[in-house]
């Protein structure tokens, strides 16, 4: 099963031109992946947007569905214009994650993903990310259990 630990981690700038100002910075799978400053729009879901963009720039070109927050850019001359849904032409996705952090929440889900909240405290918030469409299956066979994932491809593959 394809599984994202999802932390954010909210701290104040000592930086000399930026001193005071909030920084939003997302871990994934305790590695560091992006960072936003500032104030005054939804930093968790910029940051949080920044990433899902890069981690799933191919499945963002399959939805053929509009949303809020995503754009699509022409990837030659990366201009002005763009489209709300993928094209031959506008392939290059772009997702606007201070629209908020729900909006590009269900960009993820359409993708096949479940989003869980699961802890958080003063300067952090927690999230789980996992494919919902891999089917763990178990089944009894010569008196032994034995547990397959059909995973993406539906190829039925041990677990071990």
């Amino acid at each position: 099963m394809i599984t994202y630990k999802l932390k954010f981690k909210w701290t104040t700038s000592k930086g000399r031109f930026t001193y005071g100002w909030n920084i939003c910075s997302l871990y994934v799978d305790g590695k560091k992946v992006g960072s936003v400053n500032g104030g005054n729009y939804d930093m968790k879901g910029s940051v949080f947007g920044t990433w899902v963009q890069s981690q799933f720039k191919d499945d963002l070109i399959n939805l053929d569905k509009e949303y809020n927050a995503l754009k699509f850019f022409d990837k030659e001359t990366k201009k002005y214009a763009y489209s709300k849904i993928s094209t031959d032409i506008y392939t290059l996705p772009s997702i606007d994650g201070a629209c908020g952090f729900e909006s590009v929440s269900r960009i993820v889900e359409d993708l096949g993903y479940k989003i869980t909240f699961i802890d958080d405290d003063k300067n952090h918030q927690i999230y789980v990310l996992e494919f919902k469409n891999s089917v763990d299956i178990e089944y009894e066979k010569e008196n032994k259990q034995n547990k397959y994932n059909f995973g993406l491809l539906g190829l039925k593959v041990p677990n071990q």
